[in-house]
């Protein structure tokens, strides 16, 4: 999904599946939990892709989440870990902490892959 440029303080649901959170700052922060992403949902990675189309009358549950970082500019923050563009099997707790770091971003903030990878990688 390419992100157009954002705007402040928005509450996004994308697909069905998961959602997107734009702060102040304009850094944005994508959690998708769901068929396609890399993710412990029913189903699995290759799950049901109309899984959460089917659940709308229910609730789409997983285990761990999918993250992606965009920039102020609406680009994905490439290379967040040194193979990928996001990172998967992420825990609630850990995301709730990436949103916090993600929150306190300055729109030229140093090294902001440290500070994701700092917070992904803890115990």
């Amino acid at each position: 999904m390419i992100a157009k440029k954002q705007e402040f303080n928005q509450f996004c649901i994308t697909q069905g599946k998961g959602f997107r959170l734009t702060f102040a700052n304009g850094w944005a922060v994508s959690v998708q939990f769901g068929p396609g992403n890399y993710t412990d949902c029913e189903g699995g990675r290759n799950g049901d892709y109309y899984g959460p189309e089917k659940a709308v009358k229910g609730a789409w549950r997983a285990e761990s989440a999918e993250v992606a970082v965009f920039t102020p500019e609406g680009e994905f923050l490439d290379r967040i870990q040194p193979y990928d563009d996001v990172v998967g099997y992420v825990s609630s707790d850990k995301v709730a902490l990436l949103l916090a770091i993600v929150a306190q971003f300055t729109q030229d903030s140093d090294n902001p892959r440290g500070a994701i990878r700092e917070v992904l990688e803890a115990d």
